[in-house]
């Protein structure tokens, strides 16, 4: 349970610094917008797991937050793995403005090179 909050707790501080420097900005991409969507499950995670380790309402509520908190632990790697090839498509510019097309078409290709290393 420490490691996982201590990398929900460093997620955040990530997400805060990353967008409190005034620096460098980025466009809005879909691997950013996804990024925001990807604390929802991390928050969620973290929740039930400390909902878990309480060890309360064993017959009514836990069964399924044991099942949830399941769904959402297998889920990451699909997850993670979206965030990455987001990350590639948006780092080459292929996913500005209304071109879904050719965005989802260098989504396909860069998923089909990672897969192939």
């Amino acid at each position: 349970m420490a490691k996982q909050s201590t990398g929900f707790a460093l997620t955040i501080a990530g997400f805060f610094l990353g967008h409190s420097h005034k620096g460098r900005m980025f466009y809005e991409s879909v691997h950013g917008t996804f990024a925001k969507i990807l604390l929802v499950p991390i928050a969620a995670q973290l929740g039930l797991g400390v909902y878990l380790k309480l060890h309360i309402h064993e017959q009514s509520i836990r069964p399924y937050a044991v099942k949830v908190h399941g769904i959402l632990g297998k889920a990451y790697p699909i997850l993670g793995w979206t965030q990455i090839l987001f990350g590639a498509v948006t780092f080459r510019n292929y996913c500005r403005g209304d071109n879904l097309g050719q965005c989802l078409a260098h989504y396909i290709m860069v998923s089909l090179v990672f897969v192939s290393l």
